[in-house]
């Protein structure tokens, strides 16, 4: 978060404070405003405001604090006085803001809601009660009132959809899912919201939970058919067929196959690299069965990769493994090898397989000068010591 935003937003909800204190003008509450530390307030009840690009943003009814704590014990004294002198004032939505806070930071969600619905009453288009209030129903459980809520606010699906996005930004996950699940109750044909649920996915890749992962994707493909739209389902496919072999381990799933052919039969991905990456995984998983699959099954899959993306490093070095590993045909493999180094001079691989197939049909010296290039590029690039002190002893040096 920006240290000066939060900085100018902590002075702000001391100044606010202060100017509630002389208001009321009471020695009691006086004394209240001085037992809340207002920086911490603001510290304890800031996360990111979706709607003005991560600007500071209070929201009370996601944060919890220690029973114990001092700063629970300040805040429930201050919460009882301030409640003492609304009743006995006239009632304004910015009164009803702070206690509503304040109430869910000491835990008591019920008061918390009576608050901010009575923001509501008195402004009825306040985006931060209705925030607060769907907050407090997801914390309960209460996904009729969630409904009711995002029917009733201004919020936009594009706004729900940020909420997500901003949920991404500080690794929350399981709170994004939540914000993508409820824009789909308001468009769930909006781009935004299926792209965005590609990323929730995508962090647990990330992150290596690939249990979560596929559920994340799993979930859009059930929500789709529930809410009848049809998108990205390429990309959700993908990444299904993906986490099932992390999961499993390449060898052991066999359901992956189902997935990887569905993506390629559908073909509608949100990234554009994708049509030729999926390809290349299904080729991979094809030869991972080398005893089922000849070696003219996957070498298809990944020249049609290539066809895709003249760009794919990775499709071009498979191409010639498969010549030099498991056809042992060196002449296809050494053309395959020094087509990808003019395509890719910079990349290490070309140089370090090159070197392979040159010693393998006996020429020491070409494959050292390979060998020596591909250190060059990438010097812990594995056995490359070993390989270049082979070919220099072949050599005699």
């Amino acid at each position: 978060m920006n240290r000066g935003l939060l900085v100018n937003y902590r002075k702000l909800v001391i100044l606010f404070l202060g100017i509630l204190a002389v208001f009321f003008a009471s020695e009691p509450l006086l004394n209240a405003f001085q037992k809340l530390d207002g920086w911490k307030l603001a510290a304890y009840t800031i996360q990111y405001n979706p709607l003005q690009g991560g600007e500071p943003f209070p929201l009370a009814c996601t944060q919890k604090l220690d029973a114990h704590s001092r700063d629970f014990l300040s805040l429930q004294g201050t919460l009882q006085i301030l409640q003492e002198k609304i009743s006995t004032s006239a009632k304004t939505a910015s009164m009803y803001l702070i206690t509503g806070q304040i109430a869910c930071l000491v835990d008591k969600k019920e008061q918390a809601k009576k608050d901010f619905e009575v923001v509501k009453g008195l402004r009825p288009n306040d985006l931060f009660s209705s925030l607060q209030l769907i907050s407090l129903a997801d914390e309960a459980g209460d996904q009729q009132s969630i409904e009711k809520e995002l029917k009733e606010s201004l919020f936009s699906a594009k706004d729900i959809v940020q909420f997500a996005v901003n949920s991404i930004n500080v690794h929350d996950s399981e709170n994004a899912l939540k914000w993508c699940q409820r824009a789909t109750l308001m468009d769930p044909k909006l781009d935004t919201i299926w792209s965005t649920w590609n990323s929730i996915g995508t962090q647990y890749e990330i992150e290596e939970n690939w249990t979560k992962a596929l559920n994340v994707f799993q979930l859009a493909l059930s929500t789709q058919e529930k809410t009848g739209v049809d998108r990205y389902r390429a990309t959700f496919y993908f990444h299904i067929a993906q986490d099932l072999i992390k999961r499993d381990a390449p060898q052991k799933n066999e359901e992956a196959i189902r997935y990887y052919n569905l993506a390629i039969a559908d073909g509608r991905f949100i990234n554009a690299q994708e049509d030729s990456s999926v390809y290349v995984s299904r080729g991979n998983w094809y030869r991972e069965r080398k005893s089922i699959y000849t070696a003219s099954v996957y070498l298809a899959d990944y020249r049609k990769a290539i066809e895709l993306d003249p760009t794919s490093i990775n499709a071009f070095l498979l191409v010639g493994v498969v010549y030099l590993q498991d056809l042992k045909d060196i002449p296809a493999a050494e053309v395959n090898f020094r087509e990808a180094i003019i395509r890719f001079p910079d990349n290490s691989y070309g140089y370090y397989y090159l070197g392979n197939a040159l010693s393998q049909k006996g020429d020491w010296a070409g494959a050292l000068a390979a060998y020596l290039q591909a250190r060059m590029l990438k010097p812990e690039l594995t056995d490359l010591s070993r390989l270049i002190q082979a070919a220099q002893k072949k050599m005699g040096k």
